[in-house]
């Protein structure tokens, strides 16, 4: 009974872990997507609509930024929030000056982000595919010497 414990709240964090990483991927698509219509709104020329896909974007990359974790992530943590930094930057000025050449450049960097997010997620179920098989491997042991 104990084993099963064990084993449910292992599942229990591997469920966590990869949504965490779902819903990154899924952040920097809708970061992607609103800067897409932030674009297209600078061409028609519609400065409400393109305002609010900018400060859309600019909350999502502060979200990001504060759900950064420096203790686990350290090096790779301080990067990800220069980088967004950055990019809430690049927002502000393609906003004020109504140009789109920084989004288009946000655009980019994101695009690379999701990609290694979506990797990271690959290796992480992977690698929880691997634990949880030697995990009912190890149940089974138990159970057929217990």
């Amino acid at each position: 009974m104990t084993d099963n414990y064990a084993i449910n709240n292992y599942k229990k964090v591997q469920v966590n872990t990869l949504d965490s990483l779902k819903l990154i991927v899924i952040l920097y698509e809708r970061a992607i997507e609103n800067l897409n219509y932030a674009m297209g709104f600078i061409q028609t020329g519609n400065i409400e609509e393109r305002n609010k896909h900018c400060l859309f974007v600019s909350r999502i990359i502060t979200e990001l930024k504060v759900s950064l974790d420096f203790d686990k992530g350290q090096d790779i943590a301080k990067n990800l929030s220069r980088l967004y930094n950055y990019i809430n930057r690049k927002i502000g000025e393609a906003n004020i000056k109504n140009n789109s050449e920084p989004l288009k450049e946000i655009i980019v960097i994101l695009s690379e982000l999701k990609e290694a997010w979506i990797d990271c997620a690959k290796k992480e179920n992977n690698s929880m595919n691997y634990q949880q098989s030697q995990s009912e491997d190890q149940t089974k042991q138990i159970s057929f010497t217990g």
